[in-house]
């Protein structure tokens, strides 16, 4: 669940959830960093697309980005298309918080369309050279896929190991998964196969190996 730390009655639910097994994020908020620790200290344990959606961070305001990034243990995910967030603040996102990054596509239905005018609930989303956007400019969301946001980051000088485990072994962490990417005599074979660029040239599953 992704909730504003901000709202009244947001860290009593915060806990609930956790309680409950329900893993929380904060996003699309306006919360100060004092709010933002107080989710943190609530049970929230991620943020959701770092920078979008959230107040700016400056000097004297770092905000809920901020705070997240200087959090230890605060896994945060960021949209790696190029249209959401800066190259700068992407290297800044993986130097400040190694090991916590997570790549999310943030995408919407018209992912899987080819119109140029869908709805997003009750909001008409624009589709022009592959951005999504409202009316009035604002961007609604994604239409890309994972596979190009990872060869993005191949572009953006940062190691393949720290860009490969953004969209593998952190997320599956994050979820509770790891036993998915284990990579371990009796664990699932669910692999992909990419060139130097982090191009994904094919996926390969288990009904691919006959001897593995």
């Amino acid at each position: 669940m992704t909730i504003a730390p901000e709202l009244p009655g947001a860290l009593e639910l915060i806990e609930r959830c956790r309680r409950r097994g329900v893993t929380v994020s904060l996003g699309h908020s306006a919360a100060s960093a004092e709010e933002a620790e107080r989710g943190f200290d609530a049970g929230a344990t991620s943020v959701t697309h770092l920078y979008n959606a959230m107040e700016s961070l400056s000097a004297r305001s770092p905000g809920l980005a901020g705070t997240a990034l200087a959090r230890a243990g605060v896994t945060v995910q960021l949209i790696a298309d190029g249209l959401h967030v800066a190259d700068d603040m992407m290297r800044l996102a993986f130097a400040a918080a190694p090991g916590r990054c997570v790549i999310v596509t943030d995408a919407i239905a018209a992912a899987a369309s080819d119109k140029s005018v869908v709805q997003l609930g009750d909001v008409t989303v624009y589709v022009n050279d592959d951005v999504a956007q409202r009316d009035d400019g604002t961007l609604a969301g994604s239409i890309g896929k994972l596979r190009d946001n990872l060869a993005r980051l191949s572009t953006l000088g940062l190691a393949q190991a720290d860009a490969l485990g953004a969209v593998i072994s952190s997320p599956a962490r994050f979820l509770g998964g790891q036993q998915h990417v284990a990579m371990t005599p009796g664990s699932p074979a669910n692999l992909f196969v990419v060139n130097d660029d982090l191009v994904m040239n094919r996926r390969v599953t288990s009904h691919d190996i006959v001897d593995f």
